[in-house]
């Protein structure tokens, strides 16, 4: 049987984040994070129950633009980025291999099954 493995956990990256394409230019990341920075800031929260939520938010959307305003920090994301996709499609890859040995397991018992069945 094929051991299921638990699925990764998934996170958004910089570019989902501020809600640009990969081939943004700085311009439209800048003006992505504006105006995601007015809707989140904590300091526009009217509730103080949502300040924690707003203040993550303003957190993250801050640490994706920083990421992606800096041309050397956005060329090394990007290859990590691209590495880290790599290697989910190998993962896929290998599961899938994985489930076609286990139906090769289970046709090759069938058979042996049949095979001794009828002698």
């Amino acid at each position: 049987m094929v051991a299921h493995m638990a699925a990764p956990v998934v996170l958004q990256t910089a570019y989902e984040i501020l809600g640009v394409e990969q081939n943004a230019s700085l311009a439209e990341i800048k003006r992505a994070y504006r105006a995601l920075a007015r809707v989140h800031h904590p300091d526009r929260v009217s509730h103080v129950d949502d300040v924690p939520r707003a203040t993550a938010a303003f957190q993250r959307i801050s640490r994706a633009y920083e990421i992606l305003s800096d041309a050397n920090v956005r060329q090394q994301y990007d290859a990590a980025l691209e590495l880290q996709q790599l290697q989910e499609q190998q993962r896929h890859m290998v599961l899938a291999q994985l489930a076609v040995l286990e139906l090769q397991r289970q046709l090759f018992g069938m058979v042996i099954r049949s095979f001794a069945g009828s002698q």
